[in-house]
């Protein structure tokens, strides 16, 4: 599944998709599944699904007392998937939002004290994990450096105003920075790329060079940097 910050609903495989790849849902004997009367199609960039809406139990935990009913769109068929059973969308739901959103159902519902979620991103080797419903302090270097950014009002995605970009790595002392004007920045959790404004690319690859011993290309052709070696 791809937790993702950058769309609403949330899409589920089915055991009756003609072309999915990944693990698949089988609801034919669940008796909190309900099929709703109605079709629907969503498009995710370069990623297309299309089947059938329902509403069914989704849970956080392996316990029935963690479970919410919410409404999703059953997929039975795909393009740009490959692999991936699915998406749940974690939009901020503030503006030309549909979806009933995961956070709000559960936080509704009463399964969780507080509508919030926090991802923390481990490096090349280290494995990855997703808070619901508290922010857990175990994995920060120190918490009271901890930075709220406001998210900006009416917006569908987690987009906040930010000043410059600085990049570190474990060898560094002093962080390499670019300064922006006051501009808008999306924080979505389903891309793998990090995008500039085409204005500052040249000074930001420039400082990116300095970190060039760090540098990987991939069979694609494209130049990264692992995880661990960049903050």
């Amino acid at each position: 599944m791809v937790w993702d910050t950058g769309s609403d609903w949330i899409v589920i495989a089915s055991h009756q998709c003609t072309n999915c790849d990944g693990v698949v849902y089988d609801h034919s004997e669940e008796t909190s599944f309900e099929k709703l009367n109605a079709q629907g199609e969503l498009f995710y960039g370069t990623a297309y699904a299309r089947g059938y809406f329902a509403t069914d139990l989704v849970c956080t935990l392996k316990d029935v007392n963690s479970c919410a009913p919410i409404d999703m769109l059953i997929m039975t068929y795909q393009e740009g998937f490959k692999g991936i059973s699915g998406i749940v969308g974690m939009s901020t739901g503030l503006y030309g939002n549909s979806a009933p959103l995961l956070i709000e159902e559960l936080f509704y519902d009463g399964k969780i004290s507080e509508p919030v979620f926090g991802f923390y991103l481990g490096s090349t080797h280290e494995e990855s994990f997703l808070d619901i419903g508290f922010i857990s302090e175990s994995a920060m270097r120190d918490p009271s450096e901890l930075v709220w950014l406001p998210v900006v009002n009416n917006d569908f995605w987690w987009t906040n105003f930010i000043t410059g970009i600085s990049f570190t790595t474990p060898q560094q002392t002093k962080p390499l920075s670019v300064s922006l004007p006051r501009t808008l920045a999306m924080t979505d959790t389903g891309t793998s790329c990090t995008y500039f404004p085409s204005l500052y690319f040249k000074e930001i690859i420039g400082i990116l060079k300095e970190l060039e011993s760090s540098w990987y290309r991939d069979d694609y052709g494209d130049i990264g940097i692992p995880c661990d070696q960049i903050n």
